[in-house]
């Protein structure tokens, strides 16, 4: 256990050192435009996510397993009510945390404070959880700062990638 969890840790971890420090460097040395390029490229790491299959549903479930056990916990500390649809977990009723949305994915299950799901939100979010797979621990500090950068959802690479529409987002 605290192998596999180092094999998914220290990976990140170092990612997320590592992006930070180039960051640091870049804007001390006045190289804003290398710091943009780093930013332009870390923004269409989540259209990546599109290519990856949702086969094999045994090791997506155990890859995201860590964040999902977190969400599932979470949900239902906040009183939530755990349903299988598809291949997500969807916790309803959860209570908070959501600012303006209409919920969060972590790993592979879907918190929100509605009763009930609809097929588009639940495509939505499932890109979401494959954004999960991708990407891991480094998905929440990379969707708030595609979130700063975006100036909200609208402009959220993530939020791009998983379907403005089908996550209920006004579109232009």
């Amino acid at each position: 256990m605290v192998a596999s969890l180092l094999t998914v840790v220290w990976p990140a971890g170092a990612a997320v050192f590592t992006a930070w420090l180039a960051a640091r460097r870049l804007a001390a040395a006045g190289r804003t435009a290398m710091l943009a390029g780093l930013l332009a490229t870390l923004a269409v790491l989540p259209f990546a996510v599109r290519a990856v299959p949702a086969s094999a549903p045994v090791a997506r479930a155990g890859m995201l397993a860590p964040f999902t056990l977190a969400g599932v916990a979470w949900g239902f500390a906040n009183g939530g009510e755990l349903h299988v649809r598809g291949s997500m977990l969807v916790m309803t009723n959860v209570r908070g945390g959501y600012g303006g949305m209409a919920g969060v994915t972590i790993g592979q299950v879907f918190l929100t404070p509605n009763p009930g799901v609809g097929n588009q939100l639940l495509m939505h979010e499932t890109r979401h959880s494959t954004q999960w797979l991708v990407l891991g621990g480094l998905l929440p500090p990379l969707y708030a700062a595609a979130d700063l950068a975006g100036g909200g959802a609208a402009g959220n690479v993530f939020e791009l990638s998983a379907g403005l529409r089908d996550g209920g987002y006004p579109v232009s």
